[in-house]
């Protein structure tokens, strides 16, 4: 008896993994995600005024970035895909949306100081362009990007 209990808590560890992208019901539950995330934002754009535009680049960039650092951060051993993920994620939320708001904030006053009106950001022309939308975004996911780098959650000593 005492031989089963021990060799228990290793076989339903293994079992109990968990896998962002791992098998049917891993992708399972990113569709579900991404089909509440959209859902919400059509709803979201339905009740707004003036509307925004239709394409999210922002939050899908942080969700992929949050889905690849949870894969690679998990080869280390310290934790699972979905640990790295939700660390990530808390992370993006607590220090991520500060440091942004310091980034733009800064962006926006070097775009008011030097004039560079394709950049200023919501702005896209009478009438509208693709060309300031495309270069903020581009700029906002340079931010984005440079904010996942700033704040990665790769610091945990691994446990080798």
């Amino acid at each position: 008896m005492a031989a089963a209990a021990s060799s228990s808590p290793a076989a339903s560890s293994d079992a109990a993994e968990c896998s962002l992208l791992g098998g049917p019901f891993a992708i399972c539950v990113q569709i579900g995600l991404a089909a509440a995330a959209i859902a919400t934002l059509v709803v979201k754009r339905h009740t707004e005024r003036p509307r925004r535009p239709w394409l999210a680049f922002a939050g899908f960039l942080q969700h992929c970035v949050n889905l690849v650092f949870g894969v690679a951060f998990a080869a280390s051993g310290a934790a699972s895909e979905c640990a790295w993920y939700l660390t990530n994620f808390v992370i993006s939320v607590v220090c991520g949306v500060l440091l942004l708001n310091l980034a733009m904030a800064g962006y926006n006053r070097c775009v008011d100081r030097f004039g560079l009106h394709l950049l200023r950001s919501g702005e896209y022309g009478k009438p509208p362009s693709w060309r300031p939308w495309l270069m903020q975004m581009l700029v906002w996911g340079f931010l984005a990007s440079a904010e996942k780098v700033a704040t990665r959650a790769d610091w945990m000593p691994s446990r080798s």
